[in-house]
């Protein structure tokens, strides 16, 4: 009987049929049909098996190397740059071999060297496909990105070097200096003004760089509605403060402003009375950040390196703690504890009394905050346009809190924007 062989790969295709041009290796084909083998190494393996010359360079590779390079580009400083180079979207971008003002550019990595060096060499010769990916300079390119990584919390869109050659005839990557000259050849490239030299290499990366500790910039709040509907009726605990005779005035009228946000009964339907208090003399000697924040209306930025501007998120994402409640992520249940450890709003509060303080008439559009050495400097914006700094030395209660968090966001930068 006749079979034909593509469809043999449809029980554990992840794109489709699988192109009859690179067809899996026969270790590759055991290892898709092994049920014990996790599937984001097959998926992995899989896709790698797309790129061109693939099934040439690797058709006779065991399947213990399979598994061992799939371990390898699953370990890389946690990010995907190796994976990406693998598939073709690390580029090396040179000027044109002739001298014209021109570029060209080809993918930094190549299954094609293997498999041509692999198709003349003596069998004691060959070279096997974990130590080619071990050896070859990409390995440098990841690290490289990941030191820039370090620097900033975000990837660099390429990287430039000055390339020469060893004794050996082996290309050496010599990481040019931002500042340095060779700097032009970038901008050069992009405005296509000057030329870049035969010496300049530029490493592109095609795609997004993620990571396992990236910051998420690309935040969407999530709505409260697609979780639970508002809470119908008014807690207990609120009945108690609105009828108790010795509760301020003040205190009744900052509650009911809260209470106006439709998911405000849902947060606080189990905490106590007290606690209760404790957040309306809270926002009122704000005056109202904390009804604000359940509205919206205060938001944290950070810089989207993708776009160069600023992306916003809400201090208190309300559709999340509800989330998270549910999810039993969130253990508190007075609102006051739930806030300060699942989101910024007491820092929030705390930074615009510090200003009040030191500044009473005056009122705050935005805070930044950044490390200036081991200390947290704040400059901030008044609705007036003045501009005013400060520094919280690392031992501050306030720096403890926000600092972490400055360490995660691009730029090692964040803002807290009081009216946007």
């Amino acid at each position: 009987m006749h079979i034909n062989p593509i469809n043999i790969y449809r029980n554990f295709s992840f794109k489709g049929q699988k192109d009859p041009d690179q067809p899996l290796a026969p270790a590759l084909n055991y290892i898709m049909r092994d049920k014990d083998i996790p599937q984001s190494k097959k998926k992995l393996l899989w896709e790698l098996s797309e790129v061109p010359d693939f099934y040439k360079a690797c058709k006779d590779t065991p399947i213990s190397e399979f598994l061992q390079v799939a371990d390898f580009i699953s370990e890389q400083q946690g990010n995907n740059l190796l994976e990406m180079a693998l598939k073709g979207d690390v580029v090396e971008i040179k000027n044109s071999l002739n001298g014209e003002n021109g570029v060209r550019q080809a993918p930094f990595f190549s299954f094609s060297t293997l498999a041509q060096y692999n198709r003349t060499a003596p069998q004691s010769a060959k070279i096997g496909l974990l130590d080619y990916i071990k050896s070859h300079p990409i390995s440098q390119i990841v690290q490289d990105a990941e030191k820039e990584y370090k620097k900033f919390n975000v990837y660099p869109p390429l990287l430039v070097y000055n390339t020469e050659f060893d004794s050996s005839g082996k290309k050496i990557y010599k990481e040019i200096d931002w500042q340095e000259p060779g700097l032009k050849a970038i901008f050069g490239y992009i405005a296509n003004k000057v030329p870049i030299t035969p010496q300049d290499t530029m490493i592109k990366f095609d795609e997004k760089i993620k990571s396992k500790h990236s910051f998420d910039y690309n935040y969407e709040p999530i709505n409260p509605k697609s979780i639970e509907e508002p809470y119908p009726i008014m807690p207990e605990n609120i009945k108690i403060l609105y009828k108790h005779p010795t509760v301020p005035k003040e205190a009744v009228k900052s509650i009911y402003e809260m209470s106006e946000n439709p998911y405000f009964y849902n947060l606080v339907k189990n905490t106590s009375p007290n606690e209760l208090l404790v957040l309306a003399g809270l926002n009122a000697g704000t005056k109202g950040l904390i009804t604000k924040m359940f509205n919206g209306e205060i938001t944290m930025g950070v810089v989207n390196p993708e776009k160069n501007e600023e992306a916003k998120r809400p201090i208190i994402d309300t559709g999340k703690l509800l989330l998270e409640r549910k999810q039993g992520k969130i253990k508190e249940t007075g609102i006051i504890n739930m806030l300060n450890k699942h989101t910024l709003a007491m820092a929030v509060c705390d930074l615009y009394s510090l200003f009040k303080q030191a500044f009473p008439n005056k009122e705050i559009k935005y805070i930044g905050l950044n490390k200036n050495g081991e200390n947290l400097q704040q400059f901030v914006e008044t609705t007036a346009s003045e501009y005013l700094h400060a520094v919280l030395p690392k031992e501050h209660p306030l720096a403890q809190s926000l600092l972490p968090v400055v360490e995660k966001v691009p730029y090692r930068t964040l803002y807290i924007n009081y009216n946007d």
